[in-house]
């Protein structure tokens, strides 16, 4: 694959997001996922979404990833559950690639295992984050946002749409509409704090 133009998006922690296009010009590359090593800045392996240019949006796209100097390539091509209109947050964990796919009616979650073959959606995904390999999400249920994961759901006071911030110690899972904060502890599963912005801070009660 040749590269054209990279453009640094943003970094967290190790990991880098980028934008790419190729210089073919038959496809456009949405977005990469680069996880490198950070003391010596070298590229370990490269993930990739990308679709063909004269697609529409209910065309199939590609989920790939190589490793740069090495003759290792995988590549899948994808039905979109929904028409897609861009992609958002992407994660990687070992042979699989986890991604927002932006939709009309909001967004779908895609989970690309490489190696298996399998795809699993998930639908009306506002946001999500990879623990250890296992997403939380980020959801709207019956007008109230809720936070899943392992396949429990957890109500959220914010007033506007949610999403996640940051991970602090590999474990506390930050959670913001802007205003409001709340903090989840993805090892018991409960929430540890709790500020709204208009209020005194308080620690959720069990």
């Amino acid at each position: 694959m040749v590269i054209n133009k990279i453009v640094p998006e943003r970094a967290i922690g190790s990991k880098t997001v980028y934008f790419m296009w190729t210089r073919s010009g038959q496809r456009k590359l949405f977005r990469l996922w680069v996880q490198f090593f950070v003391s010596w800045q070298i590229t370990e392996r490269v993930w990739y979404i990308s679709v063909d240019r004269d697609a529409n949006e209910n065309k199939t796209f590609f989920v790939g990833v190589y490793y740069p100097g090495k003759e290792i390539h995988f590549e899948t091509g994808i039905e979109p559950v929904n028409p897609v209109l861009n992609f958002g947050r992407m994660q990687s964990c070992e042979a699989a690639l986890v991604f927002l796919a932006e939709t009309e009616a909001g967004a779908d979650m895609y989970r690309v295992d490489l190696n298996s073959g399998i795809v699993r959606v998930y639908t009306d995904v506002l946001d999500f984050w990879l623990i250890n390999g296992v997403p939380v999400l980020l959801k709207k249920k019956n007008e109230q946002y809720v936070l899943m994961h392992n396949e429990e759901e957890l109500p959220l006071f914010m007033d506007n749409e949610p999403g996640f911030s940051i991970l602090a110690g590999q474990r506390m899972l930050y959670v913001t509409d802007g205003k409001a904060v709340e903090i989840y502890d993805t090892v018991t599963s409960k929430y540890v704090y709790r500020y709204t912005g208009t209020a005194t801070p308080v620690e959720p009660k069990e």
